[in-house]
């Protein structure tokens, strides 16, 4: 299955999503979204846990529609 959670949330317009694993990068998600009609990459590179990269996705999209 799908590891993105994001994909499940509605408030979500996910094109492409990629979560992955590599000694060098850590643990990494990939994802092109559609954020208040202008499209996104999210680029999120050696994370903490494996939910990290979900909430650190969370903070940058609410930092992004605040400053929009």
């Amino acid at each position: 299955g799908n590891t993105n959670r994001l994909l499940k949330n509605a408030s979500w317009d996910i094109e492409l999503s990629k979560t992955g694993y590599i000694n060098e990068a850590g643990r990494c998600l990939l994802m092109n979204a559609n954020i208040e009609g202008e499209e996104v990459s999210i680029v999120l590179l050696n994370s903490f846990g494996k939910l990290t990269p979900f909430g650190d996705s969370n903070r940058l999209r609410k930092w992004m529609l605040a400053n929009s």
